[in-house]
């Protein structure tokens, strides 16, 4: 009698079971293999900074900080490459180390410089990166490793101006009509500035009888010029001569920056009587010396005793100013003493001189 066979079968999730078992302890084993990748950080000590430069001096500034690197499970040694970039490209900079080997892990510290150039404008926004690299697997480009940090720079204001005149001289005829002078001022500042005009002497100036009308204030971005004109008018009774008006340039954000522009006024007092026909220019002259010669004796003597007290006064001031000028100025040599050549008188042969003893007779 033949005895039949019978085959067990597992139930499938009893096999799914037996599976994760047999797997998870596998794959954990090669998860605990797995290779530790390498790494790489830039770090600055400060990641912000400000350039003072001047229209004539560039400015340096200088950054540390330092380098993480870790080789993970690579084995040897690597060498790490450092390098720097400035922007915008006109500024200069460098680090050092350029270069460090690395076997494992270390952390290397930098110095890097910056130089920001003369006349850099304060609107200008700048940055420093350093960064670092090296090579996982030698020889390959591809296997790079990199990282970098970034620093950003400001640049502060500065200011400056130039002023001068292209009217040193100008020729004022008394009367309504006046004359203009001209101002050139130029911002030599890195940063907009409004620049204020005024008359030093003003108040001396009027009572002589000359009259000034200055511009309103200048606004100039940086390096920018331009020709200020001004008005110089001479009433009818103000003496001819040469008068000296002292004109200052002050900058409006930097009150101690200023400049000072000297214009010599020459002012002539003589009237004119426009017209193109000659017999009214005949009238007009035989009017003129008939009201001249009626009342010229009273008018005179009371127009010449306000003038001179007016010119007094002025003129006093004005000599106030001329030796505060001379005082603030630093001391010439006096010229050098001559003594006064002796005169000799010649004396004819054989005249006894006054007060000379006798010869001894013989």
């Amino acid at each position: 009698m033949t005895r039949a066979r019978t085959r067990r079968t597992l139930p499938l999730g009893a096999f799914a079971l037996l599976l994760a078992a047999i797997a998870l302890p596998l794959l954990a084993a090669s998860a605990t293999a797995l290779p530790t990748p390498p790494s790489c950080t830039v770090n600055f000590d400060k990641s912000t900074d400000t350039a003072r430069p001047t229209s004539v001096t560039a400015s340096t500034l200088t950054f540390t900080g330092y380098i993480n690197v870790t080789m993970g499970s690579l084995s040897g040694t690597r060498i790490v490459q450092v390098g720097v970039q400035a922007t915008p490209d006109s500024w200069a900079a460098a680090v050092d180390p350029q270069s460090f080997n690395v076997t494992g892990a270390a952390q290397v510290n930098f110095t890097s410089t910056l130089v920001v150039p003369a006349a850099e404008l304060s609107a200008t926004q700048g940055t420093l990166v350093v960064n670092a690299s090296f090579l996982a697997v030698p020889g390959a480009a591809g296997t790079a490793v990199t990282c970098f940090s970034q620093a950003n720079v400001g640049v502060a204001p500065y200011y400056g101006l130039v002023a001068d005149t292209s009217t040193p001289r100008v020729e004022v005829k008394t009367g309504p009509l006046g004359s203009q002078g001209t101002l050139i001022i130029r911002n030599q500042g890195n940063t907009r500035d409004v620049f204020r005009i005024a008359l030093e002497n003003k108040a001396e100036l009027e009572i002589l009888g000359l009259l000034t009308t200055m511009p309103p204030p200048v606004p100039l971005e940086p390096n920018q010029e331009t020709n200020i004109q001004f008005t110089i008018n001479a009433t009818g009774n103000m003496e001819s001569g040469d008068y000296d008006l002292f004109i200052s340039v002050r900058s409006e954000k930097d009150q101690a920056m200023s400049r000072e522009v000297t214009v010599k006024a020459v002012v002539s007092n003589f009237t004119l009587i426009p017209t193109d026909d000659p017999t009214s220019l005949v009238l007009g002259a035989v009017g003129l010396i008939g009201l001249v010669t009626v009342g010229v004796g009273l008018r005179r003597v009371k127009k010449k005793r306000a003038a001179a007290a007016r010119r007094a006064a002025a003129k006093a001031q004005l000599s106030k100013i001329m030796r505060a000028r001379k005082a603030e100025a630093p001391p010439s040599a006096p010229p050098p003493v001559q003594a006064a050549p002796r005169r000799v008188t010649a004396i004819p042969s054989g005249t006894r001189r006054e007060g000379a003893a006798e010869p001894p007779s013989e």
